[in-house]
């Protein structure tokens, strides 16, 4: 039996950061699994008795008989355990009302796991969605038309993509199982493919004695598509799957594979060489002071494809300080990272433009604003808006 393999509970520090009879409760219908691996789990008026060194040994190494429903529940509370997430736990608890104890001492795992205990469908649904929130560079592609700004697909179409995407993923050793959680914030409709990755083996040690464990990796890819400007945005883990993702997108929600086309020149470099350090500039964007060029990567003309780097502080400067300004302006640019120092944060934050559509953010959350200083200054383009038609699965 393949397992996951439950790398966040590798130490008892994990297993302290939960309420000793919470984790109790949530252990003893595994009792009998436990006992048979060494582990008894004590009553709950003993519950600080714990032997929380042997279950960490016993959950970083799964066997055939470990039940495969503790080792989803373990994973999940496990990503979710975080302070960010337990408001947003809680907040869905309130929505759905959905009773929790949160004492003034209860950690954020203690609440992921009362959650969990309460609705799992609900919490695997926010872990879905907090994948999202951790994804950091999409490739971006232009519609061919409009969407309809009120439309929500509908469950037939969300049965045809699932149904799609598992062949394209079985057929690629990902195997079976997967599922698409849809979820819409503003103008966006997000699709969170859950999904396994490649078959993995890894060694291990039980009570002493070499082993191995096997497990299949649980994946999350996104998509995002913007029903605002047509522009869909993917975070796959590589191009083949990326591609199916933009193609059957298209073909289940308008009829057309390529609704979504391949070529989409969504991100450019030539500010940097027409305008050089003008192209930061950024008084007109609220909430950004500052912006300094941090690293460029130049092709060089070389029959071999040679490319080289320039890194710094501050790029523009450090070229100037050496005599090399044109360096910029007479290489083709292929990339750019720029630090960006916001009103509201004394940290700056990065962002990595590659041509013709990828973007990488430090923090997702700094995409609306930087998106708007990349489109003030020429880096960024925002597709061609074309009259609107009703999408096939629009609902």
């Amino acid at each position: 039996m393949s397992q996951l393999l439950l790398r966040s509970f590798t130490n008892p520090e994990a297993l302290r950061t939960f309420e000793p009879v919470r984790l109790l409760t949530f252990l003893r219908p595994y009792a009998d699994f436990f006992r048979s691996r060494g582990v008894k789990l004590p009553e709950a008026s003993n519950a600080n008795e714990t032997d929380l060194d042997r279950l960490a040994e016993v959950m970083m190494t799964p066997s055939a008989d470990t039940p495969a429903d503790l080792v989803n529940a373990l994973h999940h509370i496990t990503e979710l355990a975080t302070t960010e997430a337990a408001d947003v736990l809680m907040r869905a608890a309130r929505d759905e009302g959905i009773s929790i104890e949160s004492p003034s001492d209860a950690s954020a795992a203690d609440i992921a796991l009362q959650m969990w205990m309460a609705d799992p469908d609900l919490v695997c649904r926010k872990h879905a969605e907090h994948q999202t929130e951790r994804r950091q560079t999409f490739a971006a592609f232009f519609a061919t038309g409009a969407v309809e700004p009120r439309w929500r697909p509908k469950r037939q179409f969300l049965s045809r993509f699932t149904k799609a995407a598992s062949e394209w993923f079985d057929m690629r050793r990902r195997g079976r199982g997967l599922k698409v959680f849809l979820h819409e914030y503003n103008e966006e409709v997000r699709f969170i493919v859950r999904r396994g990755g490649l078959y993995q083996r890894e060694g291990s040690l039980d009570e002493g004695k070499p082993g191995s464990v096997h497990f299949r990796p649980m994946r999350f890819d996104v998509l995002i598509l913007d029903r605002a400007t047509g522009e869909l945005r993917i975070n796959a883990e590589s191009d083949p799957a990326m591609r199916m993702y933009r193609v059957n997108l298209g073909l289940f929600l308008f009829g057309d594979r390529e609704f979504f086309a391949e070529k989409c020149e969504r991100y450019n470099l030539d500010p940097i060489r027409r305008l050089g350090r003008m192209c930061l500039a950024c008084g007109d964007v609220p909430g950004i002071q500052r912006v300094v060029l941090k690293s460029v990567t130049i092709a060089r003309d070389n029959p071999y494809g040679r490319r080289s780097s320039e890194r710094g502080d501050d790029v523009f400067a450090a070229l100037e300080l050496d005599g090399d300004e044109n360096l910029l302006t007479e290489h083709v640019l292929l990339s750019a990272s720029f630090k960006v120092f916001f009103a509201n944060s004394k940290r700056s934050r990065t962002v990595t433009i590659r041509p013709p559509n990828i973007a990488h953010y430090e923090r997702r959350d700094d995409g609306p604003v930087i998106e708007r200083w990349l489109i003030a200054r020429g880096f960024a383009r925002i597709g061609p808006r074309r009259k609107a038609h009703e999408p096939l699965a629009s609902g």
